[in-house]
């Protein structure tokens, strides 16, 4: 957890860096971004002894699929105290409210354009960073970003 920055994971099965390079390089923040493709990725970082990440953004390319590694990832428990982003579809309330019980903090909607996407990552961070720093409950900590 927090070691002077904000650690933030990113699983991302199609790798899109460089659209979420330019989110993380304006943040003001001090952090780290580690950008892995799916959950084994996840378990083999954790494994090699990897810095526990503060913030998990999970990108999904199926909201049912992102629904099942969401649910697999909160079952372990080094990522208790991690922040969840889920970044999918979210375009009906059903499946926001199923993200949320599922255990994410977060719902950002996919579909956004590159100045809302890092917009969105700048708020994000922000808040966890804040959320993080006070030792504030993660647990009650939920926001939907989709507008």
């Amino acid at each position: 957890m927090i070691t002077g920055k904000l650690n933030i994971l990113l699983i991302d099965g199609n790798l899109n860096k460089a659209v979420f390079n330019s989110a993380f390089e304006g943040l003001t923040i001090a952090h780290e971004v580690t950008t892995v493709a799916n959950i084994d990725a996840v378990d083999n970082l954790l494994a090699a002894g990897a810095v526990v990440p503060d913030v998990i953004i999970l990108v999904t390319e199926n909201d049912r699929n992102g629904l099942k590694m969401l649910k697999e990832l909160k079952k372990r428990e080094v990522l208790q105290k991690t922040i969840f982003t889920i970044l999918a579809d979210c375009e009906k309330p059903e499946f926001t409210e199923q993200v949320f019980m599922a255990g994410a903090n977060i719902c950002l909607k996919k579909n956004v354009n590159k100045s809302k996407l890092i917009k969105s990552i700048s708020v994000i961070a922000s808040l966890c960073w804040q959320y993080i720093t006070d030792g504030l409950d993660t647990e009650v900590f939920l926001l939907n970003l989709n507008d």
